[in-house]
Parts: C-alpha cells; structure tokens; sequence
C-alpha cells in the first residue's frame, strides 16, 4: 500500500487522532511520531505527530518527484502544470498538462477534447489514451480509412479494397494494404526480389542486386557529416531566436555563414565524404535574398553532396520548407531533418497527406534536444503516428509501413564499430555540426562579436571557440586519421542520407528485418 493510502486510512480509524507515537503508545491511536528518529529513513521531519516524506519538491529523491506540501507526501503530479513540465522532459510519453486527482499521475487525457490537439486519426479518449475510433461508426469519412481495427481508422479487411494501390494484397490484421499478389509488386526491392505465395511477402529471389553483395553491404558503416541551420525567427517573429544567426535579415552575417558551408563542403568533397545539408526556413530565405546560387554552388561539388528539409514548424510547416528549396533548384531529397517524438505522434493527417518522405534520424528527440532518447542503429520501418503510444514502441519493426528511419551509430571510430549490431542491417553513422559553429575572424568587423570567434577565450553559447577556418581544418584533420583508415579497411563508406536509403531500399528482402521485430536490443547511442 503507498504512503497516501496508509495515511488515509490511518486517519478513519475509530476513535484515534492523528498524532501520538507509534513506537512509545499502545493507546488506540493512528501510527504517529515524537521525533523524525520514530520514521523511516524515506521521511524528513515529524511535524505535529505525523511522520513527513517530503515538504519541498528537493525532498523526493527517488519515485514521484513533486511534494504535496500540505500532506507531506511525494507525489507524480500535485497539478496541471507539473505535468506540463514532464511533458518537456519525458518523451516517452505525451502528456497534455492533466494531473489525475484520484491517482495524482499525469495522464494523456479524461475527455475526448483532450485529444483535439493531435488532429483527426486520434480523437477520442479510453482508458487513458487517445484512439482514433470505437467503431467502424467514428471511420466514416476519415482519410485513413472506413474501417476501426485496433482502435484505429484502417483502410481495408479484404484485397477488392486495395484495388489501385502500390501492394494488391489486405493485411486485415493491421488493415494495411502491404501483402503482394505478383513478383512485379516486389520491383521495388530490387531484381531478384518475388512475392512468396505462402506468405504474400516480398523476399530475396536469390540473384540479382540486393542478393549477392548483401554480405558486403552490410559488413560495413555508412557515414554522413550533417548540418543543420536552425531557425532565427521562431514563431515568425523576428529576432525570437537570439542564439541563432540572423539568416534572413543580416546580409553580412549570411554571406559569412553561407561562405563557411561552402568551404566545408568543399573540404568534404576532396576527402570523398558526404554531406547532408539541412536548412530550416530562415536560411531558405536568406538564400533567395543575397545568394539565389547557394544551393547550385554546393550541388556542383559532386554527387556526395544532398540538400534536406528541417523546420521546427514553429512557423513554416516541412512541406513549405521542401517546396521552397525545389524552388531555388536545392533538389530536396524527401528526407524529414529531424522531428520529436510529441510531434511526431500529432503528424498521421500530415503523413498521409504528404507521402514518400523518409525520417533522417528517427522522431525520439525532445524539444531543444533536452532528453533525447536514442534509437536502434539501422535502417527499419517505424509504426504509423496512430500506433505509437510511447518511444519504445518505435523500435518495432512493420514491414507495412511507409515510415523508414535512419538512425545513427555514434559517430567516434573508437565506437562507432563496437556498436554496430552483428547481423544483415544497413547501419547509418552521422558526424553533426550547426552552422553557427562556423565563427568569424575576430576582426571580421561586418559580423556582430556574438558570431566571431572570442579573442578572451570564453567559451561560445554553441560550439567551440574556433573560426570557421579552425574547424574545417580539425575536422578535415579527423577524416583523414580516423575515418580514412576504415574506408580502406572496407569497414566505412561515405554516403549521403538518401544513398543510405536507397540501399535499404534495394536490400530489404534480404536483411535481418521481420515483421513485428522488436529492434530494442540494437538501440544505439543518440545521432547528434
């Protein structure tokens, strides 16, 4: 029985108070203190007869974390803001700032307008938890389809519903269309790839490309150095990011950044590594008003060279942010550059409305990357939004679904080997930087000094305290004496995020994937 169940029925018992001492009185009293030395070694105080767990939130040192000053006692939730606060730090669950006042826990939601914020495939309440339906009644109309199996609006029972669609076949379980009729629906795996009858699964044929060199495809890691350039007007409100550089609004300040990515690149190009280059809208539009030819100056540097969406959808939602690049001719891989897990579980209307795109990393980060959980280190296929209750349930592996990630393996040689799981996976590793650790000279006047390297020594509030020609330098330094070696070795390959994905792509059949697998066993550390 917990401390606050004791307490309250200590407190009914006929004819006793709520104070005296349970160790000195055999009086019919509730169990009391004289001193904090008649409690257990969990409690702080004995305050008017009564043996106190916690009387601030620094007292909860293990289990729930906040105090109930009034009671004494450690609790998970005292009110609606803590919840609010684990929402922030605990991705594992999205809670929407409810404190259950009979369990003093948070919780997803109590009414089905709780649920609102995670759009249409998610819109009721039971037992706790948002679904997407109670019957096939609360399906009628929904874009995922007619049907509620599992909790969830699906779009077939049998295979006259998958008519039209890229796998013929009904997989009434998951109410998916992902089981194969003919070998021709298997072409996207490669040559070699056929329908077995038996289980209406694609699979390896044994021949062709994504068969015989499957051994050497998966013996080694395949490395990406990834940039991210955040944005500075959160929210669409200039200036609301003051730690990231003013892209759209300073032409001085995105020549210089726009400078240093392109001697990275050009740095990464003579060593034959690969870059993956993820802008956010700022720097978009920075590029359209002082440098139009960025993206084709940086593409010009070879094949090893790839553009990818990033927005944080404070303001400019991923599919504006694709649009935009194709615009100015960046020839956007259809890559997600990075998502949380709490937004990913609100994007099932947005990712059936916007498919084919592939998630670099997987969507278990947290907001400002505070409590990132890592991720199996291959390339699999996540659960849809509607499915995913909690992080881990990422780490299965469903072969119906459209949702491929590409989690990475740290990124030191030292480790990057010992992590690599033993077994046929397509194994991502990724070295990251951020654009604004490229500081200016410190006597680039034309940049503002936050953004130039400190000639004190003090540490910047991102990075190193190093120019941008320093640190292309250090990391040029590194790939020649640390990852050279492995490309030689046979046991490293450079390869941009949409070249990783292409082999997973072409290999699947053969790899060490099966529906259902649960791939917690090969978590790896996190990406960034």
């Amino acid at each position: 029985m917990n401390r606050f169940a004791i307490l309250m029925s200590a407190l009914v018992v006929a004819g006793c108070t709520a104070t005296g001492s349970s160790k000195s009185s055999n009086t019919c009293e509730a169990p009391g203190c004289v001193t904090v030395a008649d409690c257990s070694s969990d409690d702080v105080d004995c305050v008017e007869g009564r043996c106190v767990e916690c009387k601030v939130d620094s007292d909860c040192k293990s289990g729930p974390k906040k105090c109930d000053a009034a009671m004494g006692i450690c609790k998970k939730c005292v009110s609606d803001s803590d919840c609010l606060e684990l929402a922030a730090g605990a991705p594992s669950k999205l809670f929407t700032g409810l404190c259950d006042s009979d369990t003093f826990t948070c919780t997803r939601c109590m009414t089905d307008s709780d649920c609102s914020s995670l759009g249409p495939s998610m819109k009721y309440c039971a037992n706790e938890s948002c679904i997407g339906c109670r019957s096939d009644f609360d399906c009628v109309g929904s874009p995922m389809g007619s049907h509620c199996i599992q909790q969830y609006c699906a779009r077939c029972q049998v295979d006259a519903e998958c008519i039209g669609q890229p796998f013929s076949g009904c997989d009434a379980t998951t109410g998916t269309c992902s089981m194969c009729s003919f070998d021709a629906e298997c072409s996207q795996f490669g040559f070699g790839a056929s329908c077995d009858p038996a289980t209406r699964r694609c699979m390896c044929g044994g021949s062709g490309l994504g068969c015989t060199d499957i051994e050497a495809v998966t013996s080694k890691v395949y490395l990406t150095f990834v940039i991210h350039n955040e944005e500075d007007d959160a929210g669409g409100v200039s200036g609301s990011a003051p730690t990231i550089p003013d892209f759209n609004g300073d032409p001085a300040v995105f020549q210089h950044f726009a400078n240093a990515m392109i001697s990275f690149a050009q740095m990464l190009s003579q060593h034959g590594a690969a870059l993956s280059f993820q802008p956010d809208w700022t720097f978009i539009e920075g590029v359209q008003k002082y440098r139009p030819s960025f993206f084709a100056e940086l593409l010009a540097l070879g094949s090893n060279m790839e553009v990818v969406p990033h927005a944080h959808e404070s303001y400019v939602p991923y599919d504006e942010v694709y649009r935009r690049l194709v615009s100015l001719g960046a020839r956007p891989q259809m890559i997600l550059g990075g998502m949380t897990f709490n937004d990913y579980l609100k994007k099932q209307a947005w990712l059936d409305l916007n498919p084919g795109f592939v998630f670099w990393g997987a969507p278990t980060a947290t907001i400002n990357h505070l409590d990132d959980k890592p991720a199996p280190g291959v390339v699999y296929r996540i659960p849809p939004p509607m499915s995913v209750r909690e992080v881990a349930d990422l780490y299965k592996h469903v072969a119906s679904s459209p949702l491929i990630v590409t989690p990475g393996l740290p990124s030191e040689p030292s480790l990057m080997l010992d992590a690599k799981p033993t077994g046929r996976y397509i194994s991502p590793a990724y070295v990251f930087h951020a654009t604004r650790e490229f500081l200016a000279d410190p006597t680039d006047t034309s940049v503002p000094a936050k953004w130039r390297k400190r000639i004190d020594g003090s540490k910047p509030q991102f990075g190193a305290n190093q120019t941008a020609a320093e640190l292309i330098a250090e990391v040029s330094q590194k790939i020649t004496s640390a990852y050279a070696p492995l490309v030689e070795q046979g046991k490293l390959e450079h390869a941009t995020v949409g070249r990783i994905v292409e082999l997973y792509l072409s290999h699947e059949p053969c790899l060490d994937l099966s529906d259902g697998q649960d791939l917690g066993s090969l978590v790896a550390a996190p990406a960034r």
